[in-house]
């Protein structure tokens, strides 16, 4: 046993260790590779289940309203929004329907959104919509909060799970 030990030299222990790093750098790589290829699994699974989410109900979304209302409308900031609600200009569904169409189209083309709540989105302007004019027929408006039936989007602010 002592003639073997005696044999062995640094350059073999450098072959050993060489081999045994680049075993390793494979291993490295392979377990790499399937986190990679599982992480992407779970990406196209959200997108296809956000993506198909509103098949068939399109038809809320392109719901014909007029170009020059849709420009005027993404013209306008926070305070010419909530005025233009106030004077009955255009409605809540009118917003959102303008701001959901462009999500839904730009957003998915460019993967801008995670997460789409349309549906909900078009039954809290309704009722937003309902509120306004009570509150107009009352003569309270002023108690009305800020953004009161204007349609907001929260980026990158609410961690997902799948994130």
């Amino acid at each position: 046993m002592e003639n073997w030990i005696q044999k062995i030299t640094a350059r073999d222990i450098s072959k050993y260790l060489a081999a045994i790093y680049c075993g390793w750098l494979v291993v490295k790589s392979v377990n790499h590779s399937f986190h990679v290829k599982a992480n992407q699994r779970k990406a196209e699974a959200v997108l296809n289940e956000r993506n198909y989410r509103w098949v068939g109900l399109e038809d809320k979304l392109m719901l014909p309203i007029s170009e020059e209302l849709e420009r005027h409308i993404i013209s306008l900031d926070l305070q010419g929004l909530r005025k233009g609600l106030i004077l009955s200009r255009f409605t809540s569904v009118q917003l959102v329907q303008v701001f959901a169409r462009r999500c839904y189209i730009i957003g998915r083309e460019n993967n801008y959104t995670a997460d789409e709540r349309f549906s909900e989105a078009f039954s809290e302007a309704e009722i937003a919509d309902s509120k306004l004019r009570e509150y107009k027929k009352q003569g309270r408006l002023e108690e009305l909060p800020a953004l009161h039936g204007i349609p907001i989007s929260v980026k990158e602010m609410v961690r997902k799970s799948y994130c």
